[in-house]
């Protein structure tokens, strides 16, 4: 398929989006939509132990289940609304769009990483000490002062349990 002058690359999964959804940690969003898909409390708590078991069987036949129950669909925009800054996205999507969309602008990243900041000064598990040393970081991103691995390795010593880590060591 051909964008623009550049030629994009066929991204798959290994599993259904669904399986794969849970497979990177997001049972629990699966599990908050039980209640949309199913009103029988046997086959919530079953499902719940089966979301929540680890065993792809198991799982990845519910999850389908649901898919299939509610409809691919609805079931994807029931799951839309409950997607919070904590949910990971499976690597073949986040691939797929960030190469729609590359280059990415130093801009767009320094966007990415402020609203970043904005989500774990919100948790308040981090110093806001942190937050500020972070956030004057970026400003020197986006002063081209750094360039962005400097912006991704500082990101990196900073918080180096946050989601958003793996995105940026993709690029």
């Amino acid at each position: 398929m051909c964008n623009g002058n550049r030629w994009l690359t066929a991204h798959f999964a290994d599993h259904t989006f669904e399986v794969d959804f849970v497979s990177t940690g997001n049972a629990s969003t699966i599990v908050s939509v039980l209640g949309d898909v199913y009103k029988d409390a046997g086959t919530i708590a079953t499902s719940k132990a089966e979301l929540e078991s680890g065993d792809i069987a198991l799982f990845g036949t519910r999850v389908l289940t649901m898919a299939r129950n509610a409809g691919k669909g609805w079931f994807a925009l029931i799951l839309g609304r409950m997607i919070t800054p904590e949910t990971v996205i499976p690597d073949y999507i986040l691939d797929a769009i960030f190469e729609v969309h590359t280059p990415v602008s130093s801009q767009t990243w320094a966007s990415v990483l402020d609203y970043r900041l904005s989500v774990l000064a919100a948790s308040h598990l981090h110093a806001p000490t942190d937050i500020a040393a972070m956030r004057a970081h970026i400003g020197r991103y986006r002063r081209d002062e750094i360039d962005f691995a400097e912006i991704r390795a500082e990101m990196l010593q900073a918080f180096p349990a946050d989601g958003i880590n793996a995105i940026l060591a993709s690029f």
